[in-house]
C-alpha cells in the first residue's frame, strides 16, 4: 500500500509539471532503506551525472552560486579552475569578469550544455572531461580554484585531489570551498547527499590546508535558490591563499 501511494505522490507531482521533484521523489523511494549518514555504494558517476543533466532545464540554474561569485568579486582577474563544474553556470559568470576560465566535469553532458550557454552568453570558457580521480593538471597554473558543491567519495580521494588542485594553484593564488556541512544532514532535506563521507567538516578542511593561509572557514546556515538546491541549508565556507615561495 505504501509503494502505490509514493508513486501516486511522484506522478501527481509530475503532473503538476515539476519533473525533477518527481524524478527526486522516485529516486528517494529507491533509496527508501538508506539511512542518513549510510556510506552509499559506489556507483558509475559519468552514467549518473549525464542522466541528471540530460534535459532541457539547468539542474543547478544559470546564476553562480552567490558565495562563489563574492568571492571572486575580491580577486584580480587571471586564470580560473572550476572542478565538478556542470553545467557552466559559474565558468560563464567569471568568463564574464574577464577571467580566463578552465573548467571540467565527469559528465559529456554537462560540457556539452556549458559550451552552448558559454556561446549564448558571448564568452569563451575551456571545458574538458575528467574524472576528478585522475584529472592531469599543471603545477602552478591556476590563480585560483573554486571548489563547489563537490561531493567528496571518501576523506582519503578528497584529500588527494585537494593535493591535486594545491599544486595547480600559483604561489600567491587562492582556493575557494563551498559544500554540505555534515551537520545539513540533520536537516532531512530532499538534496544534497545523504552519505556524511560526501560532505564537509572545519577540521578536514583546515587538516588539508594547514600549510596555506586560511582567510575564512565558516559553518553557516542558509537558503539555497539554485536549481534541485532550493531550501534549508547547512553549508561549510572556505577560502584560502596559497604561501609565496621563498
Amino acid at each position: 500500500m505504501f509503494g502505490l501511494r509514493a508513486f501516486a505522490l511522484a506522478f501527481s507531482i509530475l503532473a503538476l509539471g515539476a519533473p525533477l521533484r518527481a524524478e527526486e521523489a522516485i529516486e528517494e523511494m529507491a533509496n527508501k532503506d538508506v539511512k542518513l549518514g549510510d556510506k552509499v555504494a559506489p556507483r558509475d558517476e559519468k552514467a549518473v551525472w549525464n542522466k541528471k543533466y540530460d534535459r532541457k532545464m539547468f539542474l543547478f540554474g544559470k546564476k553562480p552560486n552567490v558565495f562563489f561569485a563574492s568571492q571572486l568579486d575580491k580577486l584580480t582577474p587571471g586564470k580560473l579552475l572550476l572542478p565538478a563544474e556542470g553545467e557552466g553556470r559559474n565558468a560563464v559568470y567569471a568568463a564574464k569578469q574577464k577571467w580566463k576560465v578552465d573548467a571540467f566535469d565527469v559528465s559529456d553532458v554537462a560540457k556539452d550544455k556549458a559550451l552552448k550557454f558559454a556561446e549564448e552568453e558571448k564568452v569563451a570558457i575551456n571545458y574538458f572531461v575528467s574524472d576528478a580521480s585522475i584529472v592531469d593538471l599543471k603545477p602552478n597554473d591556476y590563480d585560483a580554484v573554486a571548489v563547489i558543491f563537490f561531493q567528496p567519495q571518501d576523506n582519503e580521494a578528497t584529500s588527494k585531489f585537494f593535493t591535486k588542485l594545491k599544486n595547480s594553484v600559483k604561489p600567491g593564488g587562492s582556493i575557494i570551498v563551498e559544500g554540505f556541512a555534515k551537520s545539513h544532514l540533520k536537516l532531512k532535506t530532499r538534496f544534497g547527499p545523504k552519505d556524511l563521507s560526501c560532505m564537509y567538516d572545519k577540521k578536514f578542511l583546515k587538516g588539508n590546508f594547514k600549510d596555506w593561509k586560511i582567510s575564512l572557514i565558516k559553518e553557516r546556515k542558509t537558503v539555497l535558490d539554485e536549481g534541485m538546491h532550493d531550501g534549508k541549508a547547512i553549508v561549510i565556507d572556505f577560502v584560502a591563499e596559497k604561501p609565496n615561495e621563498k
